[in-house]
């Protein structure tokens, strides 16, 4: 059995934030990215004005994202009515069950209380007798916001009556106080919301899509039309439904993941608070290991395919199997995934598409700054409508950028930087911390980390369901294949140009922050420097992207020669202004006093890392970076005694 003071040896991955935070934001991304391309699929059937789709395309999208944070913040005292639990101890006739239950409830409620991570949070006990599982020694978290629930069924009463003997009683009590202690509850069930939300107007879009072409080519074939000339529209509607149908799967895959490594985090909290993970193996290894939580009754044909894509492709439960591996390797946090990172390569380059249609109004805002530039020219002599012509001028003008830059921003760095950025600075901060460890971060790890995301973003861009400023056409456009994989290889380059330089630097300013505290300021930091050296990169690939694609769809365009010397040319200057940032970064970093080897708070002496970070001062033995390492195991109440205890197969008491 592990020893309480052996925890602390562990680093601490709670003090970055976790793999259901980047997953979350993924999600997000995910369905604002596929809502527009989906919307503006349908609506531009019967528009073909993008001053009509694009604004359509966002009205729908917000009010997907109020409605679904609506039903959010109803759906906690919604599944408590509808279900019909109770309040937790609830009130019960027979006096020896009635103490029992108020047994429980005093050493949950002082468990919670020793707990550190929920000092501030009231958390509110829900009882479950009714629903179909009651039995389970089972638990739920749940809730949004300051109102969180944890619900106990009734077969977790059973498990009390027989803890300490069996651990399963502690072990689903603290996983579930885990989910809340790491915020993922609140996102769980936004999770939940967004997807219900999002579904029915994927699908109904879909639909219509479809009924619409078919009604296109019915009333072809009733007036006697030829299809031969519709016979490239009718492949280009095919096209489209696959891309679109992926997309849906992409989206599932992405909320199956955030329900998926919730599991994980929760187990290490529970892991950390306990001191040992043997609870919580031996909790595992009693339980019948569920590959998927497919609850329905399989019927049909199309049920087995569903539940075969949740078992495979999307589960939304780990298997005992994975969580056992998970718990028994707490570094496992800090590695790299390959999934995520391409994930996030997919979905950065699915939305960047969808968002940059706004470029289609580009024309239609240029031609209204020509207009208000030439009555600006002919005007004689300043006046009040001369002077607000000058200002809606550079207004459109500073605007079009502005939201230009933006869309880059938020749907192009974001899910990078947000995602593989963050990843890469735990991995880098884990090596430099425990260097006699596995390393996390070696050459080729990076290299397949950067390729991954370079494959995952020109698919996102193939799987565009429409042609915007990104997508790249295949075989209707002419580009070859040869074309292709140099552009993977583009991207794949300023990925791993920008994640070596980000290990660099976070890994020396994490290892000297000494301080007691979590580094949120550098983490924040960090993101925000990470993604503006990630820009010029990312702006000038995009361009050649753009004007490659363009040329491959029409070659009298450009001239290749000049496009290829203009390309080289912007090249250069984009890891000019690459180096320029990093050079500014690390003389901000350095100014901060972040890189310079630490002082001892107690005795001022210097702090060398070089062997590893340090867990007490070398001189006077003070502890120093107390955030890096896992805290101690929390003291738990005495169980009640065996004798005062209720048992459930006793006779009645007279």
């Amino acid at each position: 059995m592990e020893q309480s003071s052996k925890s602390s040896t562990h680093l601490n991955p709670f003090a970055f934030p976790s793999e259901t935070d980047i997953r979350f934001l993924l999600l997000v991304l995910s369905i604002a990215g596929s809502t527009i391309i989906l919307i503006q699929t349908l609506v531009g059937i019967f528009f073909e004005s993008p001053l009509i789709t694009i604004p359509f395309a966002l009205i729908v999208t917000v009010s997907l994202f109020i409605v679904a944070l609506y039903q959010t913040r109803q759906f906690a005292s919604k599944t408590i009515r509808v279900n019909r639990w109770e309040d937790f101890p609830p009130a019960v006739n027979d006096p020896a069950l009635s103490t029992s239950l108020q047994q429980m409830n005093c050493y949950i409620q002082q468990t919670i209380d020793n707990v550190p991570e929920l000092t501030s949070t009231k958390i509110h006990l829900i009882w479950d007798e009714t629903s179909k599982s009651s039995s389970k020694p089972d638990g739920q978290a749940f809730g949004f916001g300051r109102k969180q629930y944890v619900r106990l069924k009734k077969g977790l009463h059973d498990a009390f009556m027989q803890f300490p003997e069996l651990p399963i009683f502690q072990s689903v009590l603290m996983h579930e106080l885990g989910h809340i202690a790491n915020r993922d509850a609140s996102k769980t069930v936004l999770t939940k919301c967004l997807s219900r939300c999002f579904f029915p107007i994927a699908i109904f879009s879909l639909i219509s899509f479809n009924l619409y072409t078919i009604w296109e080519l019915g009333d072809r074939l009733i007036r006697e039309i030829s299809l031969n000339s519709a016979r490239s529209g009718i492949l280009e509607i095919v096209n489209i439904n696959i891309k679109l149908i992926i997309l849906l799967l992409i989206v599932e895959i992405s909320r199956s993941s955030i329900l998926r490594v919730r599991e994980y985090s929760a187990d290490a909290r529970a892991r950390n608070w306990l001191g040992t993970s043997t609870p919580i193996i031996k909790t595992f290894s009693e339980e019948n290991s569920q590959e998927n939580s497919a609850k329905f009754k399989i019927w049909t044909f199309l049920q087995k395919l569903f539940q075969l894509f949740r078992a495979k492709i999307a589960p939304n439960h780990p298997t005992n199997k994975q969580r056992i591996i998970r718990l028994k390797n707490p570094r496992y946090f800090f590695d790299l995934s390959h999934e995520l990172a391409l994930l996030a390569g997919f979905l950065s380059g699915v939305s960047l598409n969808s968002n940059l249609s706004i470029l289609t109004i580009s024309p239609n805002v240029v031609a209204l700054i020509e207009k208000i530039y030439q009555e600006v020219r002919m005007a004689s002599e300043p006046n009040l409508s001369v002077i607000l012509a000058i200002v809606l001028f550079f207004g459109l003008a500073i605007v079009f950028l502005a939201t230009f830059l933006a869309i880059f921003v938020i749907f192009g760095l974001i899910p990078i930087v947000g995602t593989v950025g963050l990843q890469i600075q735990q991995a880098a901060f884990a090596d430099l911390a425990q260097p006699k460890q596995k390393r996390l971060l070696t050459l080729q790890k990076l290299i397949t980390s950067s390729l991954t995301l370079g494959i995952g973003f020109i698919l996102g861009c193939l799987l565009t369901p429409s042609t915007y400023a990104l997508s790249i056409r295949t075989a209707e456009a002419g580009i070859s294949w040869s074309g292709i994989l140099g552009l993977v290889i583009g991207w794949t380059s300023i990925f791993l140009i920008w994640e070596m330089s980000i290990a660099k630097l976070a890994g020396s300013i994490y290892l000297n922050h000494i301080e007691p505290n979590t580094p949120r300021q550098k983490i924040r930091w960090l993101m925000i420097f990470s993604a503006i050296l990630l820009l010029p990169l990312l702006l000038w690939m995009g361009n050649i992207q753009m004007f490659f694609g363009a040329q491959a769809v029409n070659p009298d365009l450009f001239d290749f020669s000049q496009l290829a010397i203009w390309s080289i040319i912007s090249g250069v200057l984009a890891f000019i202004v690459f180096g320029i940032i990093l050079f500014f970064v690390w003389v901000s970093a350095s100014r901060k006093g972040w890189l310079k080897k630490p002082q001892c708070p107690k005795c001022q002496s210097i702090i060398s890392n070089k062997s590893g970070l340090l867990k007490n001062c070398p001189v006077c033995h003070h502890p120093i970076a107390n955030w890096a390492w896992l805290p101690l195991p929390i003291s738990f109440p005495s169980p009640p005694p065996p004798e005062s205890t209720f048992a459930m197969d006793s006779p009645p008491p007279l």
